[in-house]
């Protein structure tokens, strides 16, 4: 994993700020049943987007994306063969 992803900080900062993100969704949303369904919504789409981007950590295709972003330069992507 990249050393510097901190998915629990991220999942705390984000659960924290749960009541905000409500407000906001009720200001943009003026129906509750909706802006609660709008605020599950995004809560599957975090957890499956988060879910997919832990799985790509251990890839070679990601470690050379970060070798190469390091050196700064391009990248030599071959697929996750094994």
């Amino acid at each position: 994993m990249a050393d510097n992803v901190n998915v629990p900080e991220f999942i705390r900062l984000f659960t924290s700020h749960e009541a905000r993100l409500s407000a906001l969704a009720l200001s943009l949303i003026p129906n509750w049943a909706d802006a609660e369904e709008v605020l599950q919504q995004s809560n599957l789409i975090m957890d499956a987007s988060l879910a997919y981007e832990m799985m790509t950590f251990n890839t070679k295709d990601h470690q050379e994306a970060i070798k190469a972003f390091v050196e700064k330069r391009k990248p030599n992507f071959v697929g996750n063969k094994e």
